[in-house]
C-alpha cells in the first residue's frame, strides 16, 4: 500500500474499509482518532449554523416589528410560531 504523504491528506481523504485493514494498529487508531474529530467539528459547526440562524431570525422579528408588520406576516417571514415572535417581542 502506498503511504499518504501528509497528515493534512490523511485528514481530507476518507479510508475505505481496505485501506483501514492495511494500516498497522497505531494508524488505524490516529485515522479513527481523525474520523472522530472531524465528526465533532461538523456537529459543532452544525450547531453554530443553527445558533446563528435562530439569532438572525430574532433579528428579522425585532426588524419587523419596528416596522409594524402583523405577526401573521412575521410568522410566515421567519417561520417561528406566534408564541416564539411573541416571546422575542417580550425579550427587548
Amino acid at each position: 500500500m502506498e503511504r499518504i504523504g501528509s497528515e493534512e491528506s490523511m485528514i481530507e481523504k476518507e479510508l475505505t474499509v481496505g485501506e483501514l485493514i492495511n494500516l498497522d494498529k497505531t494508524e488505524r487508531q490516529r485515522a479513527r482518532s481523525r474520523r472522530d474529530a472531524m465528526i465533532g467539528f461538523n456537529i459543532a459547526m452544525s450547531a453554530n449554523y443553527q445558533s446563528g440562524m435562530e439569532k438572525g431570525k430574532a433579528e428579522v422579528v425585532k426588524s419587523a416589528f419596528a416596522l409594524n408588520l402583523p405577526i401573521e406576516q412575521i410568522e410566515k417571514l421567519t417561520g417561528f410560531s406566534r408564541a416564539d415572535i411573541e416571546s422575542i417581542r417580550n425579550s427587548f
